[in-house]
């Protein structure tokens, strides 16, 4: 059975709402694992959009996926952020053209006397 593209953003909800959850329960093997299937997902997503459109629905439907998905991380980004006061930095990564916010673990400094 051939997929459309929108099963393809389907599936990458439903795998982010699985590593969101994997996360918040530290179990970080499954996070990994989640990541790679993304990562399958968004790649086969990019060929499938090479020869298929979304119609006018779809891209309705394609909005609000996305919008969820970045909520959830950026309520969850938030989370950690607020959890861990002072040793994150969020900031702004470009890779291929894609904007996302990074958050970066701040080293301790100790001196020693």
């Amino acid at each position: 059975m051939a997929h459309s593209l929108l099963d393809y953003y389907k599936a990458i909800d439903n795998a982010s709402q699985k590593m969101l959850a994997a996360a918040q329960a530290e179990n970080w093997d499954e996070v990994v694992h989640l990541e790679g299937a993304c990562a399958v997902l968004i790649a086969q997503l990019r060929h499938k959009a090479r020869t298929d459109e979304l119609g006018p629905e779809e891209r309705k439907e394609k909005t609000r996926i996305m919008q969820r998905i970045l909520r959830a991380d950026a309520a969850d980004l938030e989370r950690v952020i607020n959890e861990n006061q002072g040793q994150y930095r969020r900031a702004l990564c470009i890779t291929d053209g894609v904007f996302k916010f990074i958050t970066v673990r701040l080293a301790e400094h100790t001196e020693e006397a």
